[in-house]
């Protein structure tokens, strides 16, 4: 199929052709700006908003690309077009712009004069196996010792490319996770972002997100609050403190990646009861509708109802023919000698008398492992503090929550598997029974 197709300084190129110079001023102090655009089904997603944001950029730090929005947004079509080949048809991709001042003869911060802008536009993949993740069990956040930069050096409203900020804060992070996320605050505390995202939390009904003036103006974010106003939900902008963000009933993330990742702690402490909580299921569903996308429809998702049957399936089934092979054994041999000398066909007769005589040694074998499933289920959804809505039994809230932190979810399941296991083997019993007579 060959490489995928980039776009660099008016040509059009696979990736291992394309070269920027070594005395790029991007290169040398991260001289530059960039947005990056995705695809829905293969097709651009608010490329013009984005396109319109990297010119607002671009005007700020006072870099001419050489060509107007309208031909970048043509280039980056594209640039999609070239790439569609590579790409799955259940895989979506990002858009990215990069520009920078150029390349220039001396290495000296302070002289601006280049020839021309080096502008680059390519695809990268989306990274979907982690996104969904995030989506069933939240992202985990803490508040790096890296403060957000602040707007007297560099209006955060600008994309640059120098992210040195961010990735020592993203690197603080991983220190306590490889799935954990840096949520900036600023020099007086406050939340400002994530990295490369905007930040929401739900208090009470409302969407709260810090001032526009402090953080990135995110396109994704801007769909978000227009969401909200669409579904009746409130929503301010205001400063709010990381104290703000433990008490409040959900959070989550808005980026351009994932539109809407919920949030399930910040620095340790359980955000909501729910992830994702009834807000930001409200804005996925929205969102999902208006582009008709399901949120967790990437690929294949185990959490699925397919994934979790060919799950159970995969496991249950020798299971399941070891625990039957003694009924079947026991359909006699003279029953179906009878039936072929009446005339009846081998369809007839399992149709007429085996499946009949089977059938509830078949219902109390699927009962019963369904109760062992449960029970080895939610073992596994409490030992690694997953959040996936065990709605088979609730008492007293949602099963939901880290088991180790909190001892009465783990009363509960013990309690719920008992339950369920008692009430499967007495099916079983019941309809094994049943069979017994037939077998006598």
């Amino acid at each position: 199929m060959g490489e995928r197709i980039v776009y660099l300084n008016g040509q059009f190129l696979p990736e291992a052709e394309a070269k920027v110079s070594v005395f790029d001023r991007g290169f040398f102090w991260g001289d530059g700006v960039y947005d990056v655009a995705r695809t829905v089904r293969h097709v651009p997603y608010k490329l013009r908003e984005h396109v319109d944001r990297l010119y607002r950029s671009l005007r700020h730090v006072r870099i001419d690309p050489g060509m107007d929005a309208d031909k970048m947004e043509a280039v980056s079509r594209e640039v999609v077009e070239r790439n569609r080949p590579h790409w799955k048809p259940h895989e979506d991709f990002r858009i990215v712009q990069h520009v920078t001042r150029g390349p220039q003869a001396y290495t000296s911060s302070g002289d601006f004069h280049t020839p021309r802008a080096t502008v680059l536009v390519h695809c990268t993949e989306m990274g979907f196996p982690r996104l969904a993740r995030g989506y069933r069990e939240g992202l985990r956040l803490i508040t790096p010792s890296i403060r957000q930069r602040p707007s007297q050096y560099l209006d955060p409203r600008v994309k640059s490319t120098s992210k040195m900020g961010h990735i020592l804060a993203e690197m603080e992070a991983r220190q306590a996770g490889e799935d954990v996320s840096a949520l900036l605050l600023d020099l007086d505390g406050y939340v400002t972002e994530g990295i490369s995202a905007n930040f929401f939390l739900v208090e009470r009904g409302a969407l709260v997100t810090p001032p526009a003036l402090e953080v990135l103006a995110g396109v994704t974010g801007q769909t978000v609050m227009d969401l909200a106003r669409t579904l009746g939900i409130p929503a301010q902008q205001r400063p709010f403190a990381p104290y703000d963000v433990c008490a409040a009933d959900e959070a989550f993330l808005t980026s351009t990646s994932y539109f809407v990742m919920p949030v399930s702690q910040l620095n340790g402490h359980r955000i909501g009861a729910a992830v994702p909580g009834p807000i930001t299921g409200r804005l996925l569903k929205a969102w999902g509708d208006a582009i008709g996308l399901e949120i967790y429809d990437h690929g294949f998702n185990l959490y699925s109802f397919a994934g979790l049957s060919l799950t159970y399936l995969y496991f249950q089934f020798p299971l399941m023919v070891l625990i039957m092979a003694p009924a079947l054994d026991g359909l006699k041999r003279e029953w179906r000698e009878a039936s072929e000398n009446l005339g009846a066909t081998s369809q007839q007769y399992w149709r007429y008398i085996a499946l009949p005589i089977l059938l509830p040694s078949i219902l109390g074998t699927m009962i019963l492992l369904f109760g062992n499933a449960f029970g080895a289920y939610a073992t596994a959804f409490a030992l690694t503090g997953g959040s996936l809505n065990l709605v088979t039994i609730q008492i007293g809230a949602q099963m939901r929550g880290d088991v180790l932190h909190n001892p009465g979810l783990g009363y509960a399941l013990a309690f719920g598997m008992v339950i369920v296991m008692a009430i499967s083997i007495g099916l079983y019993t019941w309809l094994q029974r049943l069979s017994e007579r037939w077998l006598r």
